[in-house]
């Protein structure tokens, strides 16, 4: 962890079959043009990869590193006090199924009109958009410099899944991993709660592309977070802490967490 820099990448990518022939053209050519601009955004070049036929359009890769010894951290040094920091909001699966049941005019949508107004829905869909689309590569630096203990990012298994997975890592096994708050993208809980459990607010939503969740030290929190809002205009979030714990080391999520309303990605 903490390796911001990547040598070159490797390109899969399926063609829909499903899609007329002007269809494939035009949202191929986009897929690969972006992928294309976020690895030059990320200072890296796409020198292979494979290409299939398929029903769905798909695009991904695989980043390729060598780096020092010195040159990247292990995620299993975390230590009792250390501060759990996360640089991205969650509620990217709300805000997208919120987007849909928009466009499609359904029940949910209906419903939800309770809780958010229709402009609000675009706010929070740009919002998640925005969060998805910024990669992590700034945090990474700062991850290296303040050396942090642990380190993950927070995508398929939810905040609590990926703490879950570093806690089994720890080579201290009696410490509790414990998230006392969550940011959300605002009025993501509200949907969450009223209209459909993602189980955003049990940590257990899985997110597109989040952020950094990474325990360090107590007295370089500050610097941290000063850093990456002082040098690359991004927020993060105080949301835990490493505790001793008699038993096994473990991740928790407290009963009721504090739920941070967050209403800008970046500043």
């Amino acid at each position: 962890m903490g390796t911001p820099r990547v040598d070159h990448m490797l390109m899969v990518l399926a063609v829909s079959l499903e899609m007329n022939a002007k269809e494939r053209e035009v949202i191929t050519r986009e897929m690969i043009r972006g992928f294309n601009d976020t690895c030059t955004e990320a200072g890296t070049l796409i020198t292979g990869g494979q290409s299939i036929l398929g029903p769905w359009p798909i695009i991904g890769g695989v980043a390729n590193t060598v780096v020092k010894s010195d040159e990247y951290l292990t995620p299993n040094n975390a230590k009792e006090g250390d501060v759990i920091v996360l640089t991205k909001p969650l509620g990217t699966q709300v805000s997208v199924n919120l987007k849909e049941w928009k466009s499609k005019k359904n029940d949910k949508y209906t419903k939800s009109k309770d809780f958010v107004t229709d402009s609000e829905i675009e706010e929070i869909y740009k919002l998640s958009i925005q969060s998805m689309g910024k990669l992590n590569r700034n945090a990474a630096t700062l991850v290296q410099k303040y050396k942090a203990g642990a380190c993950t990012d927070v995508t398929g298994f939810g905040i609590l899944g990926h703490l879950r997975n570093l806690a089994e890592a720890q080579k201290d096994r009696n410490l509790e991993l414990r998230v006392n708050s969550l940011p959300v993208i605002k009025k993501t809980d509200a949907i969450n709660s009223n209209i459909m459990d993602f189980n955003l607010l049990k940590g257990l939503s899985p997110e597109t592309s989040g952020g950094l969740m990474l325990m360090i030290n107590e007295k370089h929190v500050d610097g941290f977070q000063q850093d990456l809002k002082n040098q690359f205009g991004e927020n993060s979030w105080v949301i835990g802490e490493v505790r001793r714990s008699e038993s096994k080391t473990n991740a928790v999520l407290a009963e009721s967490p504090e739920i941070i309303q967050v209403d800008s990605v970046f500043l």
